[in-house]
């Protein structure tokens, strides 16, 4: 959400500077901050592709699957 679509959504209420809008965008504007935040951490703690490709190389399906497991999915899920 950005601040265009805020006005968007103003625009689109009844009361638009009403406390109640203005309250319940911050509320938005919070949790999608917040999930953009979460989202990043996820992405950085990602293996990079080299590494993977690595990874691939040197473990047989069964071993990487495991590795992808532990490394990739199990703390990463969103």
């Amino acid at each position: 959400m950005n601040t265009d679509r805020i006005k968007e959504i103003q625009e689109e209420t009844a009361y638009p500077e009403s406390v109640s809008v203005q309250q319940a965008l911050l509320k938005v504007w919070n949790e999608t901050e917040q999930e953009q935040l979460r989202i990043a951490a996820v992405i950085k703690s990602l293996p990079d592709s080299d590494e993977i490709r690595m990874k691939a190389r040197e473990l047989d399906e069964k071993d990487f699957a495991q590795w992808w497991w532990e490394t990739v999915y199990k703390g990463n899920v969103l």
